[in-house]
C-alpha cells in the first residue's frame, strides 16, 4: 500500500519556538492514553486524551494522524488530520471564561499532566481506520509518545458501494463522503476510504436523498450537481464517481494572524464560485495543511474559493473568516498559484451561553454558530449535556443561533437568533437561547404548471414572523424530486426560497405557504401545501443606487402579487451593476428590498413599491420589461433619537416621544442604527406618548453613557 496510497500532506517536525525553563527540563518517560481506544463512525462526542509524565508547566503537541498499516506506524502515506498545543496547568480565558470548543489542559492543574478532549463530531474527523495520536515536544526534549485509535463502520440497513476514478482506471485512498444536502456549505453526515483497488463501502444512516462525494490528492470531484442519489430502505446502492485530475496547483500556508505561527492540521474545503464569488456547486477538492501550515492541491481552471469550518477555528481559539478578496483564488489563466497566505484571527471575546428547550430542558450536541456582523467572521461549538457552550468571538456585533439541522434533529424547529455586542478585548457575555417545541409538520412538493416537472435542490426557508419580527429560520430538504419537509412552532409562518437561487431560476411561484400553527402540547398536526412554479408574462427589472448613482450589489428583493384568488411570489438580488430581473404577471405588484441586507450595507429602509404590470397579448414573457429605480440613502450623522428616562432605580427604560394625534405607531430601538428591535406599539392619543423597553432594560447604563453610546429609537407609523 506504500507507493499506491495517495500523499495528502507529508510530516514535518514543526517550527522551532521560544523554549520555557519548563519545556527544556528533562522528562518522561511520557505516557498517552485513552480511555475509548475504539469508537464507532456514529460516535459523536469528545474524545478524552489523557498524558502524563510532563513537567510542570510543560507545553506538548498532540496530533492525529490517519494511517493504513494496521501496526500504528506514522509513515509517509499518514495524513496529519489535526495539530494542537497544549500547556500543562495553562486554560486561557476571556475575563473567566474559557472556550469549551478548544483543546486545552481541562484539569487546570501544573501537575504534570494534561487532561484534554478533541471534537469527534462526524464527517471526515470520524472516518473509520486506524488512527494514532502522538504526544511529543515542540523543542524535541522528550521522545514521543503514541496511542492507536480505531474508528469502526457501524452498519446499517443500505449502503452505497462502488469505486471511485479516473475514467477507468482506479483511484486508490480517495475519501467518499455522505452529505446531507443543506446547500453550497452542507454537511458531511459519513465518510469512508477507498482501498488501494478504489473500492468503497458507505453506509447510510437511513432512507433519504444524499450527495455522494469523493476527493483525493492531484484530483477534483462533482459537488451537489450530479452527486445526488435517492437509496431506499434495506437497499445497496452500487455508485461508481469518476474524478477529474487537476492540471494547476494550488499552494500556500496557514497562519495565525498577527503572529504568524503555522496552523497545522488543519482541514481546507476548495469550492468553484461564480463571478459574485457565491459557491456554484460544480466542483470540490479537500486536504489538511501539513506540520508547517502548508497546502497544496491540483485543481482546474476555474476560480476557487478557500473555506475554513468554523468548528475547526473554534477548536484552536481562532475565528473563521469572513469577506472575500485574497480567499477567492482566480485559477483560469491556468498559472500555477504558490504563495496564498490564509491568516485566520485570534479570538479575544467569549460568548457563553445555555441553549434549552422552552420548558427548561438542557439541549446537548447541538452546533452552535455566531457571525460577526461587522466583520463577517464565524465561530461554531457544540453545547454539552447541561446544554452549555461557548464560542470564541472579537468585538463587534455578533448574531448566535443553532445549527437548524442539528435541531431538527432534535426535533426542534429552530430558534431565535440572539444578538450580542462586545466592545473591547477580554470581554464575555452569557446568554440563553431557547428553542420552541414542533407543533406541526408541513410536507410538500414544488412543480412547474406547464409539464409538472419537480423544482429539485431549491433551498427553502421558513420564516416565522412575530410583531414584524423575524424569530427563526430553518432549511428545509434539498430533495431532487421537488419535495420538501418543514418543522414548525408555534406562529405565523412564511416559506420563502433562498432569493439567490430563485433569482438564478427566474421563478414565479404560486401559493407559497402562508399559515398560522396553533401550539398543542398534546398533537402534532400534519399539514401539506404544494407549490406551483408558472410561467411570467413579464420581467420586472429592479435598478438600486444610492443618491449618488452607485449600484448597490447583493441586495435580495422580493416582490409580491394577489390576484383575488392566489398569491404570487418572486426573488432577485441586486447584481454588480445594481441591477435585479423579477419574474411577473398581469396585476399590481408590492415590491420592497431587504430592510436588514440594506442596513448593513449602510443604507436605511427604503419605502415598498407599487407597480402595475399590464397583461402582455400573447401572454409573451419576452416583452420589454417595467423598469423601476430604487434610491437608497445613507445613515446620517445625526440619526433618529427620541428622549429616553429612567425611572425605578434605573432598572427601567421608558420612552417617550410625539406623533399625530390618533395615529398608531411601532416602536424600534438600536445600538448602531444598522439593527432595530421591535420595542412595542402605542397610540399617541394626545400627541403623546410613553412606552417601557422591556428588551433594553438590561442596557440602561448605555443610555447616559458620556461616550455616545446610546440606545437610539425611532417611530414606524401604522396608521
Amino acid at each position: 500500500g506504500d507507493n499506491l496510497m495517495p500523499k495528502w500532506n507529508a510530516v514535518f517536525t514543526g517550527v522551532e519556538v521560544a523554549p520555557t525553563e519548563a519545556d527544556l527540563e528533562s522528562t518522561g518517560p511520557i505516557e498517552v492514553s485513552l480511555p475509548n481506544s475504539a469508537i464507532g463512525d456514529d460516535y459523536f462526542d469528545w474524545l478524552d486524551v489523557d498524558i502524563t509524565g510532563l513537567s510542570l508547566g510543560q507545553t506538548v503537541l498532540i496530533e492525529r494522524f490517519l494511517v493504513d498499516n494496521n501496526q500504528g506506524i506514522i509513515n509517509s502515506n499518514a495524513v496529519l488530520m489535526e495539530s494542537h498545543r497544549v500547556q500543562d496547568g495553562y486554560l486561557p480565558l476571556t475575563g473567566d471564561i474559557p472556550n469549551l470548543s478548544s483543546v486545552e489542559d481541562w484539569d487546570e492543574e501544573r501537575d504534570g499532566k494534561i487532561w484534554t478532549q478533541l471534537g469527534m463530531f462526524g464527517g471526515l474527523a470520524n472516518m473509520p481506520g486506524e488512527y494514532v495520536i502522538r504526544v511529543s515536544s515542540p523543542l524535541d526534549s522528550f521522545p514521543a509518545a503514541t496511542a492507536r485509535l480505531t474508528i469502526e463502520e457501524v452498519p446499517t440497513d443500505q449502503l452505497f458501494y462502488g469505486r471511485v476514478l479516473d475514467g477507468e482506471t482506479p483511484i486508490p485512498g480517495a475519501f467518499v463522503a455522505l452529505l446531507q444536502p443543506l446547500g453550497p456549505y452542507s454537511e458531511i453526515l459519513f465518510a469512508a476510504r477507498a482501498d488501494e483497488d478504489g473500492d468503497y463501502l458507505l453506509y447510510a444512516p437511513y432512507p433519504d436523498e444524499v450527495d455522494v462525494v469523493a476527493v483525493a490528492p492531484g484530483y477534483v470531484g462533482s459537488f451537489r450537481r450530479e452527486t445526488s442519489r435517492v437509496i431506499g430502505s434495506d437497499e445497496w446502492l452500487e455508485h461508481d464517481i469518476v474524478l477529474t485530475p487537476g492540471t494547476v496547483t494550488l499552494s500556500g500556508h496557514a497562519r495565525r494572524a498577527g503572529t504568524e505561527e503555522p496552523i497545522a492540521g488543519l482541514p481546507l474545503t476548495f469550492l468553484t464560485v461564480d463571478d459574485a464569488n457565491d459557491p456554484d456547486g460544480r466542483l470540490m477538492t479537500h486536504t489538511w495543511t501539513d506540520a508547517d501550515g502548508a497546502f497544496s492541491v491540483r485543481v482546474t481552471p476555474d476560480r476557487w474559493s478557500v473555506l475554513v469550518k468554523a468548528y475547526e477555528a473554534s477548536s484552536r481559539n481562532l475565528l473563521e473568516p469572513g469577506g472575500e478578496g485574497e480567499w477567492i483564488v482566480d485559477m483560469t489563466d491556468e498559472v500555477d498559484v504558490a504563495d496564498l497566505v490564509l491568516r485566520l484571527a485570534q479570538a479575544d471575546c467569549v460568548i457563553a451561553g445555555y441553549l434549552t428547550s422552552e420548558d427548561g430542558e438542557p439541549l446537548a450536541q447541538v452546533q452552535m454558530m455566531a457571525m460577526n456582523l461587522e466583520t463577517q467572521q464565524s465561530a461554531a461549538g457544540y453545547t454539552l449535556e447541561n446544554g452549555s457552550f461557548t464560542l470564541p468571538a472579537s468585538t463587534g456585533i455578533w448574531e448566535v443561533f443553532p445549527f437548524s439541522f442539528d435541531l431538527e434533529v432534535a426535533r426542534h424547529p429552530g430558534a431565535k437568533d440572539t444578538r450580542v455586542r462586545l466592545t473591547a478585548p477580554n470581554q464575555s457575555v452569557v446568554i440563553y437561547p431557547t428553542a420552541p417545541e414542533i407543533n406541526a409538520i408541513l410536507e410538500g412538493h414544488m412543480s412547474y404548471e406547464s409539464d409538472g416537472t419537480p423544482v429539485g435542490g431549491l433551498k427553502l426557508w421558513a420564516q416565522n414572523i412575530v410583531n414584524s419580527e423575524l424569530v427563526s429560520v430553518h432549511q428545509s430538504t434539498y430533495n431532487s424530486d421537488g419535495y420538501f419537509t418543514i418543522y414548525l412552532s408555534e406562529g405565523n409562518w412564511f416559506v420563502v426560497p433562498d432569493p439567490l437561487e430563485a433569482s438564478k431560476l427566474r421563478l414565479l411561484m404560486r401559493n407559497l405557504p402562508r399559515l398560522t400553527v396553533v401550539h398543542d402540547e398534546f398533537y402534532v398536526e400534519e399539514l401539506e401545501m404544494d407549490i406551483i412554479v408558472v410561467e411570467p408574462e413579464r420581467m420586472i427589472n429592479i435598478t438600486l443606487k444610492d443618491e449618488e448613482g452607485n449600484p448597490i450589489p447583493g441586495i435580495p428583493v422580493h416582490a409580491h402579487m394577489n390576484d383575488g384568488t392566489d398569491d404570487y411570489d418572486a426573488f432577485g438580488i441586486t447584481d454588480g451593476n445594481g441591477f435585479a430581473l423579477i419574474p411577473a404577471k398581469s396585476g399590481h405588484w408590492h415590491i420592497h428590498a431587504s430592510h436588514s441586507t440594506l442596513r448593513r450595507a449602510g443604507m436605511r429602509q427604503i419605502p415598498e413599491a407599487h407597480l402595475m404590470v399590464p397583461p402582455v397579448e400573447g401572454g409573451e414573457a419576452s416583452a420589454d420589461p417595467i423598469n423601476h429605480e430604487f434610491t437608497a440613502t445613507p445613515f446620517s450623522d445625526e440619526p433618529p433619537v427620541m428622549p429616553t428616562t429612567r425611572v425605578e432605580g434605573g432598572t427601567t427604560l421608558v420612552v417617550e416621544g410625539k406623533g399625530e394625534p390618533g395615529n398608531l405607531y411601532d416602536v424600534e430601538g438600536s445600538f448602531d442604527l444598522l439593527d432595530w428591535l421591535y420595542v412595542g406599539r402605542v397610540i399617541a392619543l394626545d400627541g403623546e406618548f410613553a412606552i417601557t423597553d422591556p428588551i433594553n432594560a438590561g442596557h440602561q447604563e448605555e443610555v447616559t453613557d458620556e461616550s455616545g453610546d446610546r440606545i437610539f429609537y425611532r417611530l414606524v407609523k401604522r396608521r
